[in-house]
């Protein structure tokens, strides 16, 4: 891939270079009003980026692979496989579900859990 961009800044800090100029290819910068994290190249695997929302700050509501969508007061899960399935709520509260074969819909309350449509029956 060219052209690769890189990071000229001595300021930040490198979590990664590319193999052959050593030039850093991931780093962080922590400014007054946010922190800026810099990635030039899409990773195939999740844990560089559980590893930057990790030590971001951000809530994680699952690690299963599932997607959500949370604001305005409800929390969606899609899942694309039943079987059993987590959420931690911001509050610490962790939801456990036992979900049908398939994909599956939960709309959920973000703050209490409770569903806002019918669960799916297992």
């Amino acid at each position: 891939i060219t052209p690769l961009f890189t990071v000229v800044d001595p300021s930040v800090e490198v979590f990664g270079q590319f193999k052959d100029s050593g030039r850093p290819a991931v780093v962080r910068k922590n400014l007054e009003s946010h922190t800026a994290w810099y990635v030039a190249l899409p990773n195939a695997g999740p844990e560089p980026l559980k590893y930057i929302l990790g030590n971001s700050g951000a809530h994680v509501y699952t690690t299963q692979g599932d997607i959500v969508y949370a604001g305005g007061g409800i929390l969606v899960l899609h899942t694309k496989e039943g079987g059993n399935h987590s959420l931690r709520l911001r509050n610490g509260q962790t939801l456990s579900f036992a979900l049908p074969e398939g994909s599956t819909t939960l709309v959920l309350d973000s703050e209490t859990g409770e569903p806002l449509r019918p669960l799916p029956a297992q």
